[in-house]
């Protein structure tokens, strides 16, 4: 039994896509062309995301645990893309506005 247990926070999203593969696949070839689809976004490769589902095979870290820090990497990665995104959208808006003005 494990001294402090791992809680799962309520997803974010209901579907991920999540490319995976040894190194030198083509990974960071097919990911971005996948992006243009629509409904999807491009998340770059992130180590954590390679690195542990290697640790719970090697049994390093529990299934629950792994799931939990695949869940918390994959959330942050969507805030903060969901965050650029607006901001880039706010400022294409300004840059219009400015542009239709003159």
């Amino acid at each position: 039994m494990m001294k402090h247990p791992v809680y799962l926070q309520e997803k974010i999203t209901q579907g991920c896509l999540l490319f995976d593969g040894m190194g030198r696949c083509g990974k960071t070839l097919v990911a971005p062309l996948v992006s243009d689809l629509p409904k999807v976004e491009y998340a770059q490769n992130i180590i954590a995301v390679n690195e542990i589902p290697t640790l719970w095979r090697l049994g390093s870290i529990e299934e629950s645990a792994a799931v939990s820090l695949l869940r918390m990497v994959v959330d942050s990665l969507y805030e903060r893309n969901t965050i650029v995104d607006l901001v880039r959208h706010t400022a294409d808006c300004f840059k219009y506005l400015g542009d239709e003005s003159q």
